[in-house]
Formats: structure tokens, sequence, C-alpha cells
């Protein structure tokens, strides 16, 4: 008996079925990727999007304090509230060359601090520093010298580092510290933005430095896709864009399925063990750095950097609006006290800004002194900062 080449009628069904099956799912994956590129093409005609290159800081790999601006860089800084083309020296500072020795009688003031001290949303003769400096040697017999040593992304674990290694090479006769709240949190981290950092750990009144030298950052594959999605895809910055602004935020945000910003813990009026150790480990970190400003015959100063929440009320509203946070459990100048008490306790020169930066709003409401895209100072706001140094400085010289 010959076998039979039939197929029975079930069997059809089935080959068949499965066929169908499969063309739905093509047809259904071509027609999601015909919409996805007729809505990115749309939004490439129509749609301007927000600019937005903070992070094309350019920086390289420093086994010591985890990253620093690669020397005679170049960086423009972009966003819709400023261009800013941002140009490092020999040493991957911003201004002319320094030179480690003080001119005769010259005066030198050093600055150190993150992203807000660096001020890459401003030209270098806007910055607070030369502020501060125009206004020093504006009727001064003797030579007044600032040099600022900001970079992006520091906490104050890297600028302790930094000025024993580099920044008292400089013979500072003054060093202030750009002390912004992000630095309580990122104290007590060990990778910032894919950047491996150093940390110190603070046990039984002793501080130790921990993971140097330090790790070169981690170039995956998956990190490079998902920057290149993040800068490149129109409908990826356009989704984020509409989220990140609406109220729908605030859900994703305390559903876990939306990041919140840690460094907005100093905040929280009941602190956890977490903040609390965060800040414990901070304190010893600004008693050294005084120490070791005051060991190389350098005054020691901390001026407080106030965000845009703690100045202007609509800024702090809408904190509030996207990341649920009530007058009663949450306050923007928790930090700032916290740190003055930190300041009193040590004999450490504190200055807070922050009335006198809400004075000046309030009365000139025409004036911006904040990018509210990204928190930092435009021109009018380094302008302010530099004279509430100046004034201070005067003051305590008397």
């Amino acid at each position: 008996m010959q076998p039979s080449s039939s197929i029975s009628n079930s069997e059809k069904t089935s080959v068949f079925g499965s066929s169908r099956s499969i063309s739905k799912w093509i047809f259904l994956v071509c027609l999601l990727g015909i919409s996805f590129f007729a809505l990115e093409a749309a939004l490439r005609i129509f749609w301007v999007p927000p600019l937005d290159t903070r992070d094309e800081f350019l920086v390289e790999h420093d086994p010591v304090l985890g990253w620093r601006k690669t020397p005679h860089a170049a960086a423009t800084h972009k966003n819709d509230a400023y261009t800013v083309v941002e140009k490092y020296n020999a040493k991957g500072l911003r201004g002319p060359e320094y030179s480690y020795e003080k001119q005769a009688n010259e005066y030198r003031v050093l600055i150190l601090g993150d992203s807000h001290a660096e001020g890459h949303s401003v030209k270098f003769d806007d910055l607070f520093s030369e502020a501060f400096k125009r206004e020093l040697n504006q009727e001064s017999s003797i030579p007044y010298e600032v040099i600022n040593t900001g970079t992006g992304g520091y906490s104050t674990d890297q600028e302790l580092l930094f000025f024993e290694n580099e920044g008292k090479k400089y013979q500072p006769d003054l060093t202030i510290l750009a002390f912004s709240l992000n630095n309580v949190w990122y104290n007590s981290l060990t990778v910032i933005s894919s950047w491996h950092k150093p940390l110190f750990e603070f046990k039984d009144g002793e501080l130790r430095l921990t993971r140097v030298p330090v790790p070169k950052p981690e170039e995956s594959f998956y990190t490079q896709m998902r920057q290149f999605f993040k800068r490149h895809i129109y409908v990826i910055k356009f989704f984020y864009d509409q989220i990140s602004r609406s109220r729908f935020y605030f859900f994703l945000s305390r559903s876990g399925l939306a990041p919140f910003p840690n460094q907005f813990r100093v905040w929280q009026k009941n602190e956890t063990a977490q903040i609390r150790d965060a800040w414990e480990l901070t304190e010893a970190l600004l008693v050294k750095l005084k120490e070791e400003a005051g060991s190389s015959g350098s005054r020691f100063m901390i001026f407080y950097v106030p965000v845009a929440a703690s100045v202007y009320p609509e800024a702090w509203q809408e904190k509030q609006n996207k990341y649920g946070l009530s007058d009663t459990e949450w306050d923007p100048l928790q930090d700032g006290r916290r740190l003055e008490a930190i300041c009193r306790r040590h004999g450490i020169d504190f200055i807070n800004p922050v009335e006198r930066f809400r004075q000046e709003a309030a009365r000139n409401p025409q004036k911006k002194y904040y990018s509210f895209k990204d928190e930092h100072w435009v021109r009018d706001g380094h302008q302010l900062a530099g004279e509430i140094l100046f004034d201070y400085f005067t003051k305590s010289e008397k």
C-alpha cells in the first residue's frame, strides 16, 4: 500500500491558519513602522524640539577625579535660553592661561564648584567669578586674580581632591566653594551619568578614600544606542517633552516608571537615614577642605548656590506639581539652612544669597536670573551673584 501524500483538513487548517497569523503580524509590524516613520517625518517638518546639549561636555577620564575637562578643547552648549561656546586652557580651565606663580602683591581667589560655578550657560566674561574680579579691581591698589576651576558634575569629594592635587598650586589667598544642592547626594554616589567617580567613606570620625584609581566609563553598545535615540529621534524627543511637562509625570514618578531626582531629597523635612548619612559625609568633606585650604595659607568660604525653586514661587510650584511635593513634607530652603548650620559649627564663612535673589527677582521681574530649562544662572544671575560675593568680601575684610 502506497503512503498517502494528501494532507488532512485539520492539518490544512493548522498550516494555513498559522500562515495567516504570521501574515497578520507582518502587516501589523509594517503598519506600525510606516506610522512611526510618518510621525517622525511630520515632527521633523512641523515641530521644533527644545534645544538641550548640556551633556556634550568635552571631558576625559581622570584616574583620581573620575573626569576632567579636556585641555585646549571647546564645547558648544545650547538650549532654549542660551547658546554658549566654552573654551578651556592648557590646564582644562575656562579663561586665559593662569600661572601657578602669583604676581607681586597679587591677591588670588580660587573658585571650586560644579557646573553652576563653571557657568556653561554664559560667556566667560559674564561669569560670576569675572564679575567679582571686576568689582575687586575697580578701585584697588593691588591686583586681584580670580581663577574659576568649576567642573560640571563635580561634588564635594572631587572638589576636595582637585584642591589637594591641583588647586593649591595656584597659591590662593581665598578659596571659595560654590555649593549646589546636588553635591550632598552626589557625594554618596560612585557613578554619575555613566562616569565613575571616587568615593570617600566616613567611619569613626575618619575619612577614607576608595575607588582610586577610578575606572574608565563604560561605553557599552546599549549606552551608545540609548544616547543616539535620545538625541536624534524626534518621536522620542516629542513624547518625552510632552510627558515631562504634564501632570502625568507625577504618576509615572510615584509609580517608579519615571526617575525622581534624588538630589531633591535634601528638601525633605523628615530626613531618611540615607540622606542623614550623605549629610554626615558632606560635613566631613567640608571640614577637610577647610583644613586643606588653611594649611595652604588660604582662607576658606562657602557660597551657597540657590536653585530657582528657592527664589521663584512659580518654580517651586512647578516642582510640586511635577513630583508631588507638599509644603508639609518638603521645603526648598531646607538644604541651605542645613549647610549654614554646618558652617556655624565649624567656623566656616558662609554666604546664603537666597533673600537677595528673591528681592531682586521681585524688584526686577523683567530680568531673568535663571534658565528654567536647566536651573543654571544666566547672565543677570551671574552678575548678581558676583555683586553679592563682592559685598560680603569687602565687609568681611574690614
